[in-house]
């Protein structure tokens, strides 16, 4: 995939998550992306995507989302 491509990728999902907020929780993730939670904790657990953990509770920022995106399209 050249430069180009994923400039014009990362456009295109930022405008799509835009109503969505900076940080989301394991369940707005599992909403964007269509899976279920099972699947969710596994991507996190093997670091496909990168989170924070805080309190015992995953955030995964909208950036890191959207990378995940570009690179998975």
């Amino acid at each position: 995939m050249n430069k180009n491509n994923i400039n014009t990728d990362k456009a295109v999902y930022t405008e799509l998550l835009e109503e969505y907020p900076g940080f989301m929780d394991v369940e707005t993730f599992c909403g964007i992306l269509g899976i279920s939670r099972k699947t969710a904790y596994r991507m996190l657990s093997k670091g496909e995507i990168k989170h924070l953990k805080l309190s015992g509770e995953y955030r995964i920022s909208k950036p890191a989302l959207i990378d995940y995106l570009v690179r998975a399209s």
